[in-house]
């Protein structure tokens, strides 16, 4: 009988351990990461309501949804997900977006059904693009999705081109020609990134630097383009080759015998004129009301799946291997990187993240396992 009281201490003890999650803090975030999975779970996303996380198995080639306290599978589905395929949720939580293995898919989020009107539609379309640009078999296909805030429509990255597609009238309503460079070439090769406004009025994307007369300049750029919700390019708001500081710096080097991406990503935060740039660094650039672009860089430590908080207090961009870029708005964007790690204190090798509406959940997937984060700020 004493062994017995001398061990269920020890057994309650390792239950803690074991099934508590670590709650990582700093001066600005606290994380309490809990384990979902030990499975691949690539492109990992967290519903708006940051109640479900659906997620990709290359391994499997399955889609799965869950909700991620219970770890209730909800539903799966079939598609092939490469090890860099990407989920979007609708802001509504209604629709699940999948772009993986050069296709789109879209899929109701209640049952896993699939819209397949609009993925035939989409389908057509980009093979046209495709055919038209001279780049159908060159590289990505789709390469960024942004969902506007009615949920109705989405703005997907192909061949070059952003193409809103309404979900409503199952079309095309915009098409935004972001290389502006005539066919055939390889353009969307280097152009992986744009982002969509809140509002719905602008779009921003990495582009071929163009004159005053919508030309790409020799020597060849890339630099941030600014569009209106029609399509329209805004060219006053396209730099100057002689700036210091640029939205994308180095943006001749792309061309000059460096075979990289400009950049890893951009995002609009909430007051629809900032807009975050992650390249080599994290830059900030600025539509001001007199119709200037203004630039400032705020780190020198690069950053991608950028997230503004829904007060614009906090931008926190995501560095790999569980550590974070955060920058404190409100104090003039006081910027510090920090790890954030798990609780078995494993390696982190989490290579997608997302985050909840609310800002108090995050996704963070990869090729071992599944993770979700409960936030808290100060």
């Amino acid at each position: 009988m004493r062994k017995r009281l001398l061990f269920m201490p020890v057994i309650a003890f390792v239950a803690l351990l074991t099934f508590q999650p670590l709650t990582a803090q700093s001066s600005t975030l606290k994380i309490a990461w809990t384990q979902i999975s030990h499975e691949p779970a690539t492109g990992a996303s967290i519903s708006p309501d940051g109640k479900q996380v659906v997620f990709g198995n290359w391994k499997t080639n399955q889609l799965t949804l869950m909700d991620w306290r219970t770890k209730k599978v909800i539903w799966q589905a079939s598609q092939y997900f490469n090890m860099v395929g990407n989920l979007y949720w609708s802001p509504d939580g209604k629709y699940i977006a999948a772009i993986s293995g050069g296709s789109i898919h879209l899929y109701e989020a209640a049952n896993g059904d699939h819209v397949s009107k609009s993925e035939i539609y989409l389908d057509a379309y980009e093979n046209l693009l495709g055919v038209m640009s001279g780049t159908e078999e060159m590289g990505v296909v789709y390469s960024d999705l942004k969902w506007g805030t009615n949920s109705r429509e989405f703005a997907v990255m192909v061949h070059g081109y952003v193409l809103v597609y309404d979900l409503t009238f199952n079309k095309i309503m915009t098409v935004v020609d972001v290389t502006a460079v005539p066919p055939p070439n390889d353009v969307h090769s280097y152009l992986y990134w744009f982002d969509w406004s809140p509002d719905g009025s602008k779009f921003a994307a990495y582009h071929f630097k163009l004159d005053d007369n919508g030309v790409p300049v020799l020597p060849v750029t890339i630099s941030m383009g600014f569009w209106d919700k029609n399509g329209r390019w805004l060219p006053q708001y396209e730099q100057s080759n002689t700036l210091e500081e640029a939205c994308v710096p180095d943006g001749e080097d792309i061309f000059a015998g460096f075979a990289y991406p400009p950049g890893n990503d951009i995002a609009w935060g909430p007051d629809n004129k900032t807009l975050a740039v992650g390249t080599a660094q994290l830059t900030l650039c600025t539509l001001e009301d007199d119709g200037t672009l203004t630039v400032r860089k705020i780190s020198d430590t690069g950053a991608s799946a950028f997230h503004w908080t829904a007060n614009q207090k906090w931008l926190i961009g995501y560095i790999g291997e569980c550590s974070f870029l955060i920058s404190d708005v409100a104090n003039n964007y006081e910027t510090h990187s920090e790890s954030f790690g798990e609780p078995s204190g494993e390696h982190c090798m989490g290579g997608s993240i997302s985050w909840s509406q609310d800002d108090h959940y995050i996704a963070l997937g990869g090729d071992d396992g599944l993770w979700v984060g409960t936030v808290e700020f100060p």
